[in-house]
């Protein structure tokens, strides 16, 4: 059996453990059912407001991330280029596949699904605004990557015509979903600790993907305001809660 079968196959048996975690009846029914009720409770008490601070940050990454992408992107790919070793590889294809795939589910699944279990309301909270952001922060990055279709790193020696659309580089997909996440930590948890790490790793992501040259320099920059725009956005209506833990 090749690697990637075997991959599947543990995605399979975990996403079955979930899906038994949350609807096999005895003895956990009433968690569920509880679970079910907060997490509708919640996604209907969301209310985005924007505000003029929202406005701010987006004009001020409008007009950093511009000036990066004109100064900054070359310089700074032909510095990835020129790092790259081989004890490099392994800690960049890491954190490349935390931000993609399955992962990012799994984190909001887990916020669910442990909130319902040790009836943590801010929890759930945590999961419903994560996945607000990250489900509205992904559907603009597409609308973006389709309208500005710009080459990535690696290809820039060809025609981008010749590539498929979901090929475009500006943004990156995989930092906006890392900071959706790592932001609704970052803004709402009382965990210094667990707020440290949600930002390490969401740098971690973006980070990868110029070292991997994924990614231009602009591109994961824009990311990172959209991320946590996003984040800032839903984080505050459902995740008001006195007395719960971190």
């Amino acid at each position: 059996m090749s690697i990637d079968a075997k991959r599947r196959m543990a995605s399979a048996a975990f996403l079955t453990l979930l899906a038994l975690s949350v609807f096999w009846p005895a003895p956990a029914i009433a968690v569920n059912r509880e679970l079910w009720r907060e997490t509708v409770v919640r996604v209907k008490a969301t209310r985005v407001k924007v505000t003029v601070g929202h406005v701010a940050v987006v004009i001020t990454g409008a007009l950093v991330t511009a000036a990066i992408w004109r100064w900054a992107d070359q310089p700074v790919t032909a510095l990835a280029e020129r790092l790259q070793t081989d004890a490099w590889e392994e800690p960049v294809r890491l954190a490349n596949r935390f931000g993609g795939g399955m992962n990012p589910a799994m984190i909001v699944l887990f916020y669910l699904i442990a909130g319902g279990v040790y009836r943590q309301r801010r929890w759930i909270g945590y999961a419903v605004a994560m996945a607000l952001a990250g489900a509205s922060a992904g559907i603009l990055v597409q609308i973006v990557k389709f309208t500005v279709g710009r080459t990535r790193p690696e290809l820039w020696l060809g025609a981008f015509h010749r590539t498929h659309a979901s090929a475009s580089s500006f943004p990156s997909g995989h930092t906006v979903g890392a900071f959706a996440l790592a932001g609704v930590l970052v803004l709402a948890a009382r965990s210094w600790s667990l707020r440290i790490t949600a930002i390490a790793l969401a740098l971690a992501v973006a980070a990868s993907r110029v070292l991997a040259f994924r990614h231009w320099t602009s591109d994961v920059f824009v990311s990172t305001c959209i991320g946590m725009v996003a984040a800032w956005l839903f984080v505050s209506p459902i995740t008001n809660e006195d007395g719960d833990p971190p």
